[in-house]
């Protein structure tokens, strides 16, 4: 997208256009909505109801919420950016406040299933994490599902 088309817009209210605009929705991440910031300014306030952000985990509310998370000592790299949580498409349902944007699979072939179930472990998880400093207390449970070898 052009940076001109996201100058300041005419009007008032949460999402104060009056002209058509060449896009409906803008779909970033926290890398591009910082970039926003900082070549928009203040006119990024005027086109928040535009944006959409691709979040694989999702941003819980107290995160999002700049007064709230400030009151409370949530201080994140991807938060304070006061969205509508709907805002916030994320690939994992984790919390309800967000947009859950599904899965994608694709239809395996015989040879691929067989595979598959041939190399299978006894002991599978799926963790995740936004920093890996979420796991630090958790180390004896990942060595336990022997993540950690």
């Amino acid at each position: 997208m052009e940076k001109e088309f996201l100058g300041v817009p005419p009007g008032r209210g949460s999402c104060p256009l009056t002209g058509p605009l060449p896009f409906d929705l803008i779909y970033t991440d926290y890398h591009g909505l910082q970039q926003m910031k900082q070549h928009m300014g203040l006119s990024l306030k005027k086109h928040k109801c535009h944006i959409r952000v691709i979040d694989t985990f999702g941003t819980e509310p107290a995160y999002n919420h700049e007064e709230y998370a400030t009151l409370h000592g949530y201080r994140t790299n991807w938060g304070y950016w006061n969205l509508n949580t709907r805002q916030y498409m994320t690939m994992f349902p984790h919390t309800p406040d967000n947009s859950f944007m599904g899965f994608v699979s694709e239809e395996l072939n015989e040879t691929e299933k067989h595979n598959i179930q041939q190399n299978k472990v006894k002991n599978m998880a799926v963790v995740y994490g936004k920093e890996a400093s979420m796991w630090k207390v958790r180390r004896r449970m990942l060595l336990e599902i022997d993540i950690l070898t």
